[in-house]
C-alpha cells in the first residue's frame, strides 16, 4: 500500500476541486479508494479539505453540482485528460466520500 505525502512547500488545496485555500474540512472514516490499475492501492484518511464553493455544494447535498464544478475546474488544470474519463474518476471519488461522510454523520 502507498500513501501519497504533500511535500511541505505545496499549497493545501480543495480535495474535490483542486481550489488553493480550502476554507473547510469534512471528516470521513478512514477507508480505501477504488484501486485504479496500474497504481498503487491508496486510502482516504481523515477529512477532506474543501473550498467554501464545494462545502456550499455539500451542505446542500448537490452532489451533482459538485461533480460538475470539479470535473471543470479540473479539466482546467488537466487539459490532457479526456473529459470523460476525468468525469468518470470525479464521480468515483465523490461517490466514495458522499457514502463514507453520511456514514460519520448519521447519527449527528
Amino acid at each position: 500500500m502507498s500513501e501519497v505525502e504533500m511535500r511541505m512547500s505545496e499549497q493545501p488545496i480543495c480535495d474535490f476541486c483542486s481550489a488553493e485555500n480550502p476554507a473547510r474540512v469534512f471528516h470521513t472514516p478512514e477507508f480505501t479508494m477504488d484501486k485504479t490499475p496500474g497504481l498503487p492501492e491508496s486510502r482516504s484518511r481523515g477529512g477532506w479539505a474543501a473550498c467554501s464553493a464545494c462545502g456550499t455544494l455539500i451542505d446542500a447535498e448537490n452532489w451533482i453540482g459538485l461533480q460538475q464544478r470539479a470535473v471543470n475546474r479540473l479539466s482546467e488544470k488537466y487539459s490532457g485528460i479526456p473529459r470523460r474519463i476525468l468525469a468518470d474518476t470525479v464521480k468515483r471519488s465523490h461517490d466514495l466520500f458522499r457514502l463514507h461522510y453520511r456514514k460519520e454523520n448519521r447519527a449527528s
